[in-house]
């Protein structure tokens, strides 16, 4: 996952996902400010044809979700 940030002042947010009602967060927040990149990728994740929803926790904000994506 990649998220950019255009505008505004700095916040802190997380990657996760979302597979089975269950979330999986990536290795910690970070803060990011406008005109920088941040990007977190699980390898090896095994979700045997089920949909996951990848997400952008924001301090402050809440979730932004992406559409549900499958392996199949």
């Amino acid at each position: 996952m990649t998220y950019s940030k255009s505008a505004g002042g700095a916040v802190t947010a997380r990657f996760g996902f979302n597979y089975q009602g269950t979330d999986y967060n990536d290795a910690g927040a970070f803060s990011i400010n406008a005109g920088e990149t941040k990007s977190y990728a699980w390898h090896n994740l095994n979700v045997l044809c089920n949909s996951v929803v990848g997400f952008l926790s924001v301090t402050g904000q809440g979730r932004f979700q992406t559409p549900a994506v499958s392996d199949c």
